[in-house]
């Protein structure tokens, strides 16, 4: 009922007549929702808790598709739940610059892999003498660009496939040019021995093959 209070003062106060909260019980941390119940006038409070853990973090991962981690933004605060391993874990309290105003994007080393890392304050837990609360969202940026390195392979083979087309294309071309050319000087060549006899085979019937 302790861990209500400021939850239900806080609705009392707002618009929609509901608020959300953090609240340690006997340690435990509690993600508190209250909302009135009407008769049709507001009667009662009703509070629902549930308990902020691992597997509270999981259900988090699995809708945002990157890793989470709960914790109090203070210098030293550790994640009170998470989905990092728990040296991983460690290490982000050590190197998350927790001071300043959370709401950030940075990228944090993580055992040697850079991970972009986005600061969210949690709703509710802005109060005065509190710990604000936060929720880190993280992801490997190896992993984040993994489908860019995909495109970016696939856009290189196009290139590649395009530079010998063209190579092909233009040995072809060139080979177009140079033949009735080359049998230009062969008979030219012939004339200046002496053989008028010997006649200029050229197939082509463009205006190389007419020269």
């Amino acid at each position: 009922p302790c861990a209500l209070a400021r939850p239900i003062a806080v609705a009392e106060k707002s618009d929609r007549g509901e608020a959300y909260a953090v609240e340690f019980v006997d340690g435990t941390p509690y993600q508190l929702v209250v909302v009135p119940l009407f008769t049709p006038a507001p009667t009662a409070w009703i509070g629902i808790g549930f308990e902020i853990d691992d597997a509270f973090a999981e259900e988090l991962r699995a809708e945002t598709g990157t890793h989470v981690s709960l914790l109090p933004w203070r210098p030293g605060g550790e994640p009170f739940a998470s989905t990092l391993a728990t040296a991983r874990q460690a290490a982000l309290a050590a190197r998350l610059p927790l001071d300043g105003d959370p709401g950030r994007r940075l990228v944090v080393p993580l055992d040697g892999e850079d991970h972009v890392t986005w600061v969210v304050p949690v709703p509710g837990t802005e109060r005065e003498g509190a710990d604000l609360v936060v929720a880190v969202l993280q992801r490997s940026l190896p992993e984040a660009l993994a489908p860019y390195l995909v495109l970016r392979d696939l856009l290189l083979g196009i290139l590649g496939l395009g530079v010998g087309l063209s190579a092909i294309g233009a040995l072809v071309v060139a080979s177009r040019v140079t033949r009735p050319v080359d049998a230009l000087a062969d008979a030219a060549r012939r004339v200046t021995e002496g053989d008028y006899d010997t006649p200029v085979r050229v197939r082509q019937r463009d205006e190389l093959g007419v020269l």
